[in-house]
């Protein structure tokens, strides 16, 4: 994935509902997406398609980008069955 795509979705995400107390940070290293949940390590993020990530580090678990017209609005992470939904904070 080009570097200008991977930009768009780097930022700042809060979780909604009982994950509400979550945020997680999004930045780009080493021309991947890396994720750190609230101070925890730093986790990679393997394209699965354009909007549709996996975790190197939890094979199973997916993070997926939520966009509309054109804006990140947040993303979907489903993991272990579990389904948790963050929301973009803050333009980009």
């Amino acid at each position: 994935m080009d570097p200008a795509q991977l930009a768009r979705y780097t930022g700042s995400y809060q979780g909604t509902g009982n994950a509400a107390q979550a945020a997680w940070t999004i930045t780009v290293a080493d021309g991947r997406l890396v994720v750190s949940p609230g101070g925890q390590a730093r986790l990679t993020l393997i394209a699965r398609d354009p909007t549709t990530f996996g975790m190197a580090e939890q094979p199973g678990t997916t993070v997926t980008f939520r966009i509309e017209q054109n804006k990140v609005l947040g993303i979907t992470l489903n993991a272990n069955g579990n389904t948790i939904v963050f929301n973009r904070i803050g333009e980009k």
